[in-house]
């Protein structure tokens, strides 16, 4: 029944978009790996989602709404990445809890100290509340080859994510697949919009998208921040996690292949 319903969201779709969306809708047999859990995560984009929409017929019922809102369903290989597919459900399931991570402060001005030092007040006052992914950030998009989930902030900003050691022979062979930084130690995680074996370097799989295609090939076509010359423009650009991108930095390249249009994790949790 899932698959007929993405099927035919697809039909309104262009047509290279819709080939994406049944390419990523899989029943959990078909997947990749063991599927031994299932998370969601509900998608708000500003301008498109039913917030700025006639509330006529919306029901207060959170699953209704998700289908308004746009839901992606991750299945977890918690098999073949024990480790990160264990993190990413406690995480989706606002249960994890974890220390604030160690900050050396070095900074050229008192101003620039002080915005670097705001996070660190939040996340200490906070330190025992368990992370989730509410109000995360898709904060990447590089289309076809990847879009970036889980930018925490506020009082998550500066959360130790646990290390990992997990390793498989998984690859980014289809469109769908879902990874995390191969060591651990970041809540942020990747999804690849088409088959992306630059991402096998990197990522380890630790899931695949089971549910929401459509949504998926939608963040893939929205248009993202670009600089000329490329800066911040190749696949493997880590800008957005460099020294000089702090909290509150105006350095402009931090932004590099950032949506235009904000992109949040509106609710998630386990099915």
């Amino acid at each position: 029944e899932a698959v007929a319903e993405a099927v035919e969201a697809a039909d309104a779709l262009p047509e290279e978009a819709a080939e994406a969306v049944e390419a990523v809708v899989v029943e959990a047999a078909d997947a990749a790996g063991v599927v031994t859990d299932r998370i969601f995560l509900d998608i708000k984009i500003q301008g498109v989602n039913s917030a700025n929409k006639a509330n006529e017929g919306r029901s207060s019922n959170l699953d209704a709404q998700a289908a308004l809102e746009g839901r992606i369903v991750i299945g977890l290989f918690g098999e073949d990445a024990p480790e990160t597919a264990a993190m990413f459900k406690a995480v989706a399931a606002g249960t994890l809890v974890v220390p604030c991570q160690e900050v050396i402060i070095e900074a050229a001005i008192a101003r620039e100290a002080l915005q670097k030092k705001q996070p660190i007040k939040q996340c200490k006052a906070s330190e025992k509340k368990p992370v989730d992914l509410l109000d995360s950030s898709v904060w990447r998009i590089i289309k076809d080859k990847r879009v970036d989930f889980g930018r925490l902030k506020g009082k998550f900003l500066l959360r130790k994510a646990p290390e990992s050691a997990d390793a498989n022979a998984l690859t980014h062979d289809r469109p769908g697949m879902v990874s995390a930084r191969k060591g651990g130690g970041q809540f942020e995680f990747s999804i690849a919009p088409a088959a992306n074996s630059n991402l096998d370097k990197t990522n380890v799989v630790f899931g695949q998208v089971l549910e929401g295609g459509d949504i998926l090939a939608k963040l893939n076509n929205t248009p993202v921040k670009q600089f000329a010359g490329g800066m911040g423009g190749g696949e493997d650009d880590a800008t957005s996690t460099l020294a000089a991108c702090y909290y509150g930095s105006k350095n402009s390249f931090c932004g590099a292949n950032k949506p235009l249009q904000r992109v949040i994790v509106q609710r998630a949790g386990v099915l």
